[in-house]
């Protein structure tokens, strides 16, 4: 059995509870938790693992999951030590928007995600990113990004990028068709997130 979480109407209003992969199939709306991590000069992105079910190896925000439906907000800051390793200081996440974000990949098994993201920042240290290991191993590894020049892809004013991996210092170059496919207008958004960080 998968998760089952909370589903909730265009508004917000809740309407019921399904399981993850029906939300998925049907285009439920849901609630997730999304964590942008920053510090001065650079935002960091996570490289999901090969062996995701959705969407394996693209680039997607810091940290993200599903709320269940016995789950507030709060309660999912646990994705951040589940998929990076790192336990937070709570008092430096900051909610800066939810976010309407829509995915709908047609073909036989059609995926449709309609989510409000509850996209938090948080400035995280050097000793944090030094303590980083993928404990669930969701996440394969944390690319850096300078946040004036991701600023510029995800408002379409570049085609491409160097990132630099964590993990192992190697310079990647990458473009949009290389994260998450969401909207447009949700890089807009995140894009107007990181420049206010």
């Amino acid at each position: 059995m998968t998760e089952q979480l909370t589903i909730v109407d265009m508004n917000r209003n809740y309407k019921g509870v399904m399981d993850r992969d029906e939300v998925h199939r049907t285009g439920e709306w849901h609630e997730t938790f999304q964590c942008l991590l920053f510090d001065e000069n650079f935002v960091y992105f996570q490289r999901r693992a090969e062996d995701k079910k959705d969407f394996p190896d693209m680039l997607d925000i810091s940290v993200g999951g599903h709320l269940t439906s016995d789950e507030t907000i709060q309660d999912a800051y646990r994705e951040i030590k589940e998929e990076l390793g790192i336990q937070p200081d709570t008092s430096r996440l900051k909610l800066a928007e939810i976010i309407k974000a829509e995915i709908d990949i047609e073909g036989i098994d059609r995926y449709i995600d309609r989510e409000f993201a509850h996209v938090h920042t948080y400035h995280v240290t050097d000793d944090e990113l030094q303590q980083i290991n993928f404990e669930d191993q969701e996440v394969c590894d944390l690319i850096s990004f300078e946040k004036h020049l991701i600023v510029q892809l995800f408002n379409m004013e570049l085609d491409e990028l160097e990132g630099i991996s964590v993990m192992t210092g190697d310079e990647t170059l990458v473009r949009m068709e290389d994260f998450v496919p969401h909207a447009a207008d949700y890089y807009k958004k995140i894009a107007a997130i990181i420049k206010a960080a």
